[in-house]
């Protein structure tokens, strides 16, 4: 009888203890993305252990870092590529006024022209807002993919935000008038 009475327990000991597991890995409600962070069903901003327990560590570990680095990277190089890329034409359009007054025959000229130096400048602003652009905006749309596969995953047909829920709209054809729904 005490055997029966210890096995009962641990039975609803492992019960309890995988049910609590569960409602960990299953949170209600729908997540959001707002400027490269997540935010949870109650609209508070989410750290690196809530996305993870959100959307699992698979997703977290072969999409979300990845998604939020790329996401960072670009918009770093970007943000910092404008201001470069404008010093370097003020450089440039400047050194071109300057460079008519300078004499080239004399002897103490050794240094390359402002002009020169601010086409370099805004050739390298360039090429970091080249590089930087593209990154951002794939990070975001990864970003996003996470957000809308946990909202399409974990959420009820119903509790999904109006962005992912079906609209029925009404379409012309040439056989008449259709009904159809976008998701």
């Amino acid at each position: 009888m005490t055997k029966f009475i210890v096995s009962v327990l641990v039975l609803l000991g492992l019960a309890v203890a995988t049910s609590l597991n569960m409602s960990a890995q299953v949170l209600p409600g729908y997540i959001s993305y707002r400027k490269g962070n997540l935010y949870d069903p109650e609209g508070n901003l989410m750290t690196e252990a809530t996305v993870r327990r959100y959307i699992g560590e698979q997703i977290f570990h072969e999409t979300f870092v990845g998604a939020r680095r790329q996401y960072r990277t670009g918009k770093t190089l970007a943000l910092v590529g404008i201001p470069v890329l404008v010093c370097g034409v003020t450089m440039f359009v400047v050194g071109l006024n300057l460079d008519d007054d300078f004499d080239y025959d004399s002897d103490d000229y050794c240094f390359p022209s402002m002009a020169a130096g601010g086409a370099l400048i805004a050739g390298a602003g360039g090429a970091l807002m080249d590089v930087g652009f593209p990154l951002w905006i794939i990070g975001h749309k990864r970003l996003k993919w996470v957000v809308n596969d946990y909202n399409s995953r974990e959420t009820s047909f119903l509790d999904r935000p109006m962005g992912v829920r079906p609209r029925p709209y009404i379409s012309t054809a040439s056989s008449g008038l259709g009904l159809a729904l976008n998701f």
